[in-house]
C-alpha cells in the first residue's frame, strides 16, 4: 500500500492510514474523508464488517467505501467499489477518480 499512499500524496491527495478496523473506524469517525479504501480482511473489525458500520451511521454513510478483497463475495455488502487484489496502483487511482467524479 506504500506505493499507492505515494501515488495519491503526490496527486495532493491527504492520505490517513490505519492499522485495523477499529483504528481506522475512529479515525473515520474524526475525520469524515470523502473516501475510504478498505482491504477486506482487516484485523480487529474486518472491512466487510467496517463498511456496514460506515454505511449504517448517519453521520458517515455518504462516505464512499471502496473494498479491496481476493475473496469471492457471496454476501450484500455496501460497498460503492469492488476491486479484486492484487491491484495495479494506477487502476486504483483511475477507478477512484471514476467514484469520486460520479458523486
Amino acid at each position: 500500500m506504500a506505493l499507492h499512499r505515494t501515488i495519491f500524496e503526490l496527486k495532493g491527495v491527504h492520505v490517513e492510514s490505519a492499522y485495523d478496523g477499529q483504528d481506522g473506524f475512529e479515525k473515520i469517525k474524526k475525520c469524515k474523508p470523502d473516501l475510504v479504501i478498505l482491504d477486506a480482511f482487516l484485523p480487529k473489525i474486518d472491512g466487510f464488517s467496517l463498511c456496514e458500520m460506515i454505511k449504517k451511521d448517519k453521520t458517515l454513510k455518504n462516505i464512499a467505501v471502496v473494498l479491496l478483497t481476493g475473496a469471492i463475495i457471496e454476501k450484500k455488502i455496501n460497498a460503492d467499489l469492488f476491486l479484486a487484489k492484487p491491484i495495479d496502483p494506477y487502476e486504483l487511482t483511475s477507478k477512484i477518480e471514476e467514484l469520486l467524479l460520479t458523486d
